[in-house]
């Protein structure tokens, strides 16, 4: 490791830390998958299907910045204790996925270990 190759690292990070997002990734690499406080439970659980994930960040919108993760356990555990308490199938819950946001799910669970930085944190 010589001093010019720490200080091409360095450049190059500083770059980075100041590029936007969408110039991070080439079009040829996968974008970030994230969902907002405010989608469908329905949206959620297609996302992590698409992408074969089991869990996702969560943009809130209201607070403008990523605060939680939904995970596939949280959004189970949400059909689960609606077909319980409504006494429905497993499918007939599933109907009412699209009147619940990710904000309602966020960490059902209790198993994220997500914690976000304040901004005015240096």
């Amino acid at each position: 490791d010589t001093p010019s190759n720490r200080m091409d690292e360095t450049g190059a990070l500083k770059k980075a830390l100041g590029t936007p997002i969408n110039e991070v990734f080439s079009k040829k690499e996968k974008a970030p998958v994230w969902v907002k406080s405010t989608d469908s439970l329905v949206r959620a659980f297609k996302k992590l299907f698409k992408y074969k994930i089991r869990s996702v960040p969560m943009f809130d919108v209201e607070q403008s910045r990523f605060t939680h993760f939904v995970e596939i356990i949280d959004l189970l555990l949400f059909v689960t204790q609606i077909s319980k308490t409504r006494s429905k199938t497993l499918l007939k819950a599933y109907d009412d996925l699209s009147r619940y946001t990710c904000k309602d799910v966020a960490n059902l669970a209790g198993r994220s270990a997500f914690v976000p930085i304040d901004d005015a944190v240096s």
